[in-house]
């Protein structure tokens, strides 16, 4: 029922998204992600950067989990962050 978010996998967290039928794909790279979660990212390898956009791939996946029972939810539209 609760996640102690001290110790939260992106990684996990998208591999059970996946597995579970809400993510679509396999996640294999962050790039790739961002690319299906509608997550811009300006520069390459920069540690600041790369925290913010983890944040909200973290925010955007438990966006998922909660949303799973709506048949509405499609990738065609962007998972804002500000949603969850």
């Amino acid at each position: 029922d609760a996640i102690d978010y001290h110790k939260v996998d992106l990684w996990s967290l998208l591999e059970l998204a996946w597995v579970s039928g809400l993510y679509p794909q396999e996640p294999k790279s962050l790039a790739d992600v961002c690319q299906t979660l509608h997550i811009e990212r300006s520069a390459l390898h920069n540690a600041l950067q790369d925290a913010l956009i983890a944040a909200e791939v973290v925010r955007a996946t438990i966006l998922m989990f909660r949303m799973r029972n709506d048949e509405n939810i499609r990738f065609s539209r962007p998972l804002a962050a500000d949603n969850v």
